[in-house]
């Protein structure tokens, strides 16, 4: 796991300075949503965070995206979502509490990446 960015993930990444696209989630050799799950982690990583634990708070986003492609990985999407959700409603804590900013629409983010999840077999 981790920031596995691949050519799609890439893509998207750089695409976030200047507007959001959606490009393809995942080659031969990528996992499932790969790109999308990549997208996310990166911006995540950019954020900043302004409080105290703010490594703490960075390496709780991160873990709830790394248990989101864990489960995709162990054919559990209903599970994906749920933790995509949780880590959707901890940034909008952050965020709404100013312990959080991004440059990244991290709810978007979050958004294609369960909509992704959803359109797995």
């Amino acid at each position: 796991m981790g920031l596995k960015a691949g050519a799609a993930g890439v893509a998207l990444a750089l695409a976030l300075g200047t507007g959001i696209a959606v490009v393809p989630s995942a080659t031969a050799e990528e996992a499932p949503c790969a790109g999308e799950f990549a997208a996310l982690e990166v911006a995540t990583a950019n954020a900043t965070y302004t409080s105290r634990r703010a490594g703490i708070d960075q390496q709780g986003l991160l873990d709830k995206i790394y248990a989101a492609e864990l489960k995709v990985e162990q054919g559990k999407p209903v599970d994906a979502v749920a933790k995509i959700a949780d880590y959707d409603g901890k940034v909008e804590t952050l965020e709404l509490s100013g312990k959080m900013t991004s440059d990244a629409d991290l709810h978007y983010l979050a958004d294609v990446v369960i909509s992704c999840i959803r359109s797995l077999p």
